[in-house]
């Protein structure tokens, strides 16, 4: 009996969170597209150039072309997969230009630890004639 009234229930609930998942689904598409286009223009005005973004510009047109012919599944999968390219080229842009920075940092380190051994050695020098 409890398990007929758990069901009774539980349907209710199952079918709102699939039709909300269904009215969503269109909003979320949207967005996918909103920031395809708005990574595109940050590419195209940041003069960047990589294998990922020529693939991304490739599969937002695509999706472009399979939206206005009413094919949105595969319209907004492609809108998906060129956001996807997008921010993967950036996080690999960002990704060399941190190892740069950190290259540099780490050769600055090393210069300072070679100037730290030559004052202690100079100091040393110094407290070795002071003592004499």
């Amino acid at each position: 009996m409890k398990k007929c009234a758990a069901l009774k229930l539980a349907a209710p609930a199952a079918l709102s969170l699939l039709l909300f998942c269904v009215s969503s689904y269109r909003t979320l598409s949207q967005t996918s597209d909103t920031e395809a286009g708005t990574l595109k223009i940050y590419c195209e005005q940041n003069n960047l150039q990589a294998p990922e973004i020529t693939r991304a510009d490739s599969l937002y047109a695509r999706a472009n072309i399979l939206l206005q012919n009413g094919r949105n599944d595969e319209g907004y999968s492609k809108m998906d997969l060129a956001v996807f390219y997008y921010r993967l080229a950036l996080s690999k842009r960002e990704l060399k230009q941190t190892r740069k920075r950190y290259d540099e940092m780490q050769k600055r380190l090393n210069e300072d630890q070679k100037n730290l051994a030559a004052y202690n050695q100079v100091l040393k020098e110094m407290k070795e004639k002071e003592g004499q």
